[in-house]
């Protein structure tokens, strides 16, 4: 039996010196060794996951662990760490040399280091598994300050602490009335709950994924998601990690029977007269001290052998595994916990795990990486390493562990809670309870072996990378092609282009396909879709992609998430004329979250996108839009999609003989022996609104052949078709991901309708003969100046255009109020993404009485 001592010589600060040396040793090399290779798996179509590395070397894991969102985690870690190796060398210096001494300060500095990081795995599991919805926004992934940090923890531990307290009154008034060891215990026990299911959650969850890749491994072959072929000592390891992940379950499943045992019938399990002749195996209260049934059963066996050199060993070394089986594997498999957490497809492997992050952004944030680092260190191995400590102590019988008259002067107070009892039942409920959450959640989750087997992970191959930079150049030659056909708007020729690479299902087609389709969901609106898309692509080019990014920062102002747009906004260099245009737009849209600094305007004062912005401002302020009859003066993109604005508000003034001048003026000026689809749509509509059907049908008809394709022509006839315009029987090709919503349909102005496009729509106001205050709302966010006119006639001032009162007044035309398909024709806001124009509406905050808005003016 150990007793406590409190001098202190200069050999009592051995193992400390010793266990920091050793620790710094870890730190320093064997921690960022563990991490290489880090790998992410996303979806990139229907069972098929992409793989890509993060860490292809130390040097990459060094700089991760490095990033001050990991820091805290890695320090709880280290600090646990050399709290389990002064304590081991202070057992095994003084067990040694046989003084059965141990030094109180070196204790109490090891149970510290220890006792910290144990209660901050508390806070860091109860904080991951509240997370019921990820963190898909890389605004929230923003550095938070260290006051937000300590405000969050201080919240979670007064819940905690107040849901133990009343566990606590509970257990000692109705369960444990009589069993004051037995009540601290439970309530410690309760205190570690939440780290202890983590555990189980997550090796249970990935237990399948571990199992079969270290499988691959030790025969020497690589896998699908670590193509490498391993080392000779890479297969040694995987071999020892495979035969511990095999022995969990048997391990566990004895846990649970010695619970049965121990509770229902432990009058059974009493040892024999044999096992105790020898004088080295001590009676135990229940079976669980001793490694549950097959601990019982293995001494049993073992007293037979007379020789205490073979049967000593023997029983330590089952009694060893068994006991601290679970605390061993929390903290050695720390470093297989965060490669499956990177990866994140547990929910492929298993079930009910935990996953802290969206996939895609575990590949381009640094902070969701820093996220999961600083779970796997603080939340996952810090109740480990706790529970390793108590099972050291209370080894053999608690040899370990002063007691009584040994204590010293702490009998009275610290030894008389921390008594033998008390620990050896929290040492074998903590362990137990990992062990049946992890058997439970192993047992739900075995029958997803089949369906990860089905899965096809594509990894990305180190020693191909070269091969892969060659690829991604032919990549690039195939986007350009679609999206300079959208850009030019030969749609039909776009969709042909777009087919052919849908066909195609070799690997050099994934980004140009992602790259086309996010270009149609722009154009299209579809805005919540070109997020994803985008998402995506930006995690295949590893977060280095200028055009995920600005198709991103388009995406969120149309959505009107500034913040998110901000965080975008500075991923992109600022010598970029399109983000710089995107920046300005934003400016005016939220000039609280977005700043522009003026300094850059000369770089896009001159550009189209800028003057049509500027224009459209100031009519806003007069209340009356004003464009120039003559059309504007350069032919591009975005001055097509400009004209064609102005065009829609001429229609809202009912001005349409001038702009349907102006756009023959205009088109015969620049398309003499070219064609403009959306330029003769909207001359269709014009001459419709002039009386002109026949020419109408012959505009749209001869677009139409031209262009069958064409998201705005289909929409085009269709309109025309349920105004009874045309009776021809057009044979439209359906294509749901571009086109706007179809008005033949019984569905047309009802809720399910206004719903659907409120849903889909953010920057086109809702096209329905029955609007209500949600309605109104999503105008009024979207483009209000498909109520300009109607307010100007009210007389409504910039300061009352507010919802309520212009749902009031009933200030939003319905459908049937506004001019035939201006919807096809009104756009707000322009920017540009890769030259091709994007509407991003005009909001009612947009208040030309802003002081930001007028100070601008005056600047100019």
């Amino acid at each position: 039996m150990f007793s406590l001592v409190s001098t202190v010589s200069i050999d009592d600060f051995i193992p400390i010196i010793t266990s920091l040396g050793i620790v710094i040793f870890l730190w320093r090399f064997v921690i960022p060794h563990g991490l290489r290779g880090l790998r992410v798996a996303f979806q990139r179509e229907e069972n098929v996951y992409e793989i890509h590395i993060l860490t292809k070397n130390t040097a990459d894991a060094r700089e991760l662990l490095q990033d001050s969102r990991v820091r805290f985690g890695i320090q709880s870690y280290l600090w646990s760490l050399t709290g389990i190796a002064i304590l081991l060398m202070e057992f095994l210096i003084s067990y040694t040399q046989g003084i059965f001494e141990l030094n109180q300060w070196v204790l109490f500095v090891s149970i510290m280091l220890i006792s910290i990081p144990a209660l901050i795995s508390i806070l860091s599991s109860l904080d991951a598994q509240l997370k019921f919805k990820l963190r898909n926004r890389r605004a929230d992934l923003e550095l938070k300050g260290i006051y937000q940090r300590v405000i969050k923890m201080v919240i979670l531990s007064i819940i905690w602490i107040g849901l133990t307290i009343i566990f606590r009154i509970i257990m000692r008034d109705y369960f444990i009335t009589d069993n004051s060891n037995r009540l601290n215990s439970s309530t410690v026990f309760f205190i570690f709950l939440p780290a202890i299911i983590a555990y189980g959650r997550v090796l249970g969850s990935s237990w399948n994924l571990l199992v079969k890749n270290k499988l691959l491994h030790a025969r020497g072959k690589p896998t699908e998601i670590n193509p490498e072929i391993p080392s000779k000592r890479g297969r040694v390891l995987s071999t020892i990690v495979l035969i511990t992940a095999i022995t969990m379950p048997i391990t566990a499943l004895n846990t649970l029977l010695s619970l049965f045992a121990t509770f229902m019938i432990p009058e059974r399990f009493v040892h024999s007269e044999s096992v105790f002749r020898f004088g080295d195996i001590a009676k135990q209260d229940t079976i669980m001290e001793e490694g549950g049934l097959l601990g019982f059963y293995a001494i049993e066996l073992f007293s037979k052998i007379e020789i205490d050199i073979i049967r000593k060993p023997l029983v330590s070394a089952v009694l060893l595994f068994l006991i601290l089986n679970i605390a061993v594997v929390g903290i050695a498999f720390v470093f297989e916990v965060a490669r499956t957490m990177f990866l994140a497809v547990t929910h492929i492997s298993g079930r009910a795990g935990i996953k802290l992050a969206d996939n895609k952004l575990i590949r381009t944030e640094r902070a969701q990486q820093a996220d999961i680092l600083s779970f796997c260190f603080s939340g996952f191995a810090g109740q480990s390493m706790f529970l390793l400590a108590l099972a050291m102590m209370t080894f053999w019988d608690s040899t370990f562990l002063p007691q009584n008259e040994d204590c010293g002067y702490l009998e009275s107070n610290v030894c008389s809670i921390a008594t033998k009892n008390m620990l050896e039942e929290l040492t074998w409920m903590m362990a137990s309870a990992g062990q049946v959450i992890f058997l439970f959640v192993w047992l739900i989750s075995i029958g997803k072996f089949k369906k990860l087997n089905a899965m096809n992970f594509d990894a990305v191959d180190l020693s191909k990378r070269s091969e892969l930079e060659t690829l991604k150049r032919k990549i690039r030659v195939q986007d350009v092609n679609v999206i300079d056909l959208i850009r030019k708007e030969r749609m039909t020729r776009a969709f042909q282009k777009y087919d052919d690479i849908l066909e195609n299902k070799d690997s050099q087609t994934i980004t140009a396909k992602l790259r086309s389709e996010i270009t149609l969901s722009m154009i299209a609106g579809h805005w919540d879709l070109t997020e994803t898309l985008s998402d995506k692509l930006l995690a295949l080019e590893g977060g280095e992609d200028d055009f995920a990014r600005l198709a991103l920062i388009a995406a969120n102002l149309a959505t009107r998430d500034y913040k998110e747009a901000k965080h975008h906004l500075n991923a992109v260099p600022e010598q970029s004329q399109e983000r710089l245009i995107l920046n300005w737009i934003g400016s005016l849209l939220s000039p609280s979250e977005i700043k522009f600094n003026m300094e850059n305007i000369h770089h896009i004062e001159v550009s189209s996108a800028i003057k049509g912005n500027l224009d459209l401002l100031k009519w806003y302020e007069d209340k009356t839009p004003n464009p120039n009859i003559t059309g504007p003066k350069t032919n591009t993109p975005v001055s097509r999609k400009i004209l064609l604005r102005d065009i829609a508000l001429l229609r809202i003034e009912n001005r349409s003989e001038d702009a349907l001048d102006m756009l023959e003026m205009w088109m015969e000026e620049n398309f003499q022996d070219d064609l403009w689809a959306s330029g003769l749509v909207a001359k269709s509509l014009l001459e419709i609104d002039c009386g002109l059907q026949f020419s109408a049908q012959e505009t749209l008809e001869k677009v139409y052949m031209y262009e069958p394709r064409h998201p705005m022509v289909k929409a085009a006839i269709e309109i025309f078709m349920d105004s009874g315009l045309t009776n021809k029987n057009w044979n439209i090709e359906s294509n749901e991901a571009v086109d706007w919503p179809s008005v033949n349909n019984n569905n047309i102005d009802s809720k399910e309708w206004n719903e659907k496009w409120i849903e889909t729509y953010t920057v086109q106001p809702i096209l329905s003969n029955n609007i209500d205050i949600s309605g109104v709302a999503q105008s009024m966010l979207a483009n209000i100046w498909v109520a300009n006119k109607s307010m100007r006639e009210a007389n409504i001032d910039f300061t009352k255009r507010n919802m309520k009162n212009i749902h009031k007044k009933k200030l939003i035309p319905t459908r049937n109020e506004r001019p035939l398909g201006n919807h096809l024709l009104l756009t707000g806001l322009v920017g540009t993404v890769s030259g091709i124009p994007l509407d991003f509406g005009f909001t009612n905050t947009l208040n030309p009485q802003n002081p930001s808005i007028k100070s601008y003016f005056a600047n100019r």
